[in-house]
């Protein structure tokens, strides 16, 4: 099993080219990965699963906006309600 199936087995869903200029063991690959933009690194790989209840495979995703839509927005630290959150995030 190569490197990007590996991968691909862990959830990653990364661009070809980044193969292509990366030749280094899986752990190094992993690791540059958890310090990367997916943005930049990786490739679509959540088409339609808003409508869907449950996966059949892991997914790896970035987080990069988190709101607590419950408060309002000058005061998002109140403490007063639920916590429910809205998150951004990139495939």
């Amino acid at each position: 099993m190569n490197t990007q199936d590996q991968l691909s087995s862990l959830g990653w869903s990364i661009k070809i080219d980044f193969f292509e200029k990366n030749k280094q063991q899986f752990d190094i690959i992993e690791n540059q990965l958890f310090d990367s933009d997916l943005r930049q690194t990786g490739e679509k790989s959540l088409p339609g699963i808003a409508k869907l209840d449950q996966t059949t495979k892991p997914y790896i995703v970035q987080l990069h906006e988190t709101r607590n839509i419950t408060a309002p927005k000058n005061n998002e630290t109140s403490s007063n309600r639920p916590h429910i959150y809205r998150l951004g995030i990139n495939d």
